[in-house]
């Protein structure tokens, strides 16, 4: 009974919530029974904010969210005991129902994870903004020659 914390990619290991912090996180929550998705921050692109350790969030996140450092992703296995409980949420989760959610620690009050990015996800952030031939080590755009109207060389 309670909440198990698996984690999936650790944090930098020195920055862990405290009762009454203010925490921004992104998080997907799952129904165990089914793994049907109820809720997702990532959905709407927009991270979650609230005070850890003063009811602000069901018990099993209070108490999870407390055991991750800074930059932490991990899954919240949280009992119905320590969910919504016997009543559940009509229209939204059965009662009884266990929870699972993926969550990541994003921020700390005003203190902000930041990572090296893999040499893929560099990639990937380099692609996105800058045209393929201008990449390190990519091979010159090559030049066109064609005849104007009278014959002679043009350079494009």
């Amino acid at each position: 009974m309670g909440v198990e914390v698996e984690t999936i990619r650790p944090g930098d290991g020195k920055n862990y919530p405290r009762e009454g912090d203010a925490l921004t996180m992104h998080y997907t929550g799952t129904l165990k029974s089914d793994g049907s998705k109820f809720d997702s921050s990532r959905d709407r692109n927009e991270p979650f904010q609230f005070v850890i350790g003063v009811g602000e969030v069901i018990e099993g996140w209070d108490v999870g969210v407390m055991k991750m450092s800074l930059g932490e992703k991990a899954v919240l296995h949280i009992t119905h005991d320590s969910a919504y409980g016997d009543d559940g949420i009509p229209g939204a989760i059965a009662p009884k129902s266990d929870l699972v959610f993926d969550v990541e620690l994003l921020a700390i009050g005003n203190k902000v994870y930041t990572r090296k990015l893999t040499a893929e996800e560099e990639q990937a952030r380099l692609d996105s903004f800058m045209p393929a031939h201008l990449l390190p080590g990519a091979a010159p755009k090559k030049k066109t020659v064609s005849k104007s109207k009278k014959g002679k060389k043009k350079k494009n």
